[in-house]
């Protein structure tokens, strides 16, 4: 039963990974606990662009590049 309903279901685990189980609004999922990390490192991160005046990749690339020439000196 359990194979017919996760056939088409690709989550990207493999032997030793860690897998989260989360609840929200009743409904229970399933994840790799490496993404979890990664939302919440998405979730910080919002509204961080637009604090710096960062509006495209140009913008983006200037501040790595301050950035490396400050931790040069």
């Amino acid at each position: 039963m359990f194979k017919a309903l996760f056939d088409n279901i690709t989550l990207g685990i493999k032997n030793g990974d860690k897998v989260l189980f989360m609840e929200e609004s009743g409904r229970v999922y399933m994840m790799k606990a490496s993404m979890d990390a990664f939302r919440d490192a998405q979730r910080a991160f919002v509204g961080e662009a637009e604090r710096v005046s960062l509006e495209d990749n140009d913008d983006v690339m200037a501040m790595l590049k301050e950035l490396r020439e400050v931790q040069i000196m």
